[in-house]
């Protein structure tokens, strides 16, 4: 929903919700498409792959106040806010986050497209543009040898 268009910004709300990947695509395209024509995009939204896809800067709102104004990747890295604001993070970045308490040193990734660059994919490459679960990511990392086995992250 549209909840306020000015000269300089528009303001969406949930406008991502229940959408099909094709009409997000579209409607991600038209954003990006604002976006160059410098109109900045406040889009509030639940939908942490939307978020994690597309947002640049992410602010998170709690009990009416800020708890956290940062990158949208400082965000998904910092486990204790989104457990305090009772944000489920994408499945990406809670199992970089799963591996990374396991203490292993790997980035909090956003997208497949990074997961794909940072392993270099080998003979594994999903089709939908989507991971299933976590153990993918982990499999993926061990394969690829950006982290040594551990058992930890499936506990």
């Amino acid at each position: 929903m549209l909840l306020l268009s000015s000269g300089s910004a528009i303001v969406l709300d949930e406008t991502t919700t229940v959408q099909d990947r094709g009409h997000l695509n579209k409607f991600v395209a038209w954003m990006k498409m604002l976006n160059g024509a410098r109109k900045t995009i406040i889009l509030i939204s639940h939908d942490m792959d939307v978020v994690a896809e597309y947002a640049s800067r992410t602010i998170v709102m709690n009990d009416g106040g800020i708890l956290m104004d940062a990158g949208t990747r400082e965000f998904f890295s910092q486990s204790d806010i989104l457990w305090e604001a009772s944000i489920e993070p994408h499945l990406l970045a809670r199992a970089c986050n799963d591996v990374r308490r396991a203490g292993q040193d790997v980035p909090v990734l956003l997208t497949v497209g990074e997961l794909e660059r940072y392993v270099g994919w080998g003979e594994w490459s999903p089709t939908s543009g989507s991971i299933e679960n976590k153990e993918i990511v982990v499999n993926q990392l061990l394969q690829h040898g950006k982290i040594k086995n551990i058992h930890s992250c499936f506990t």
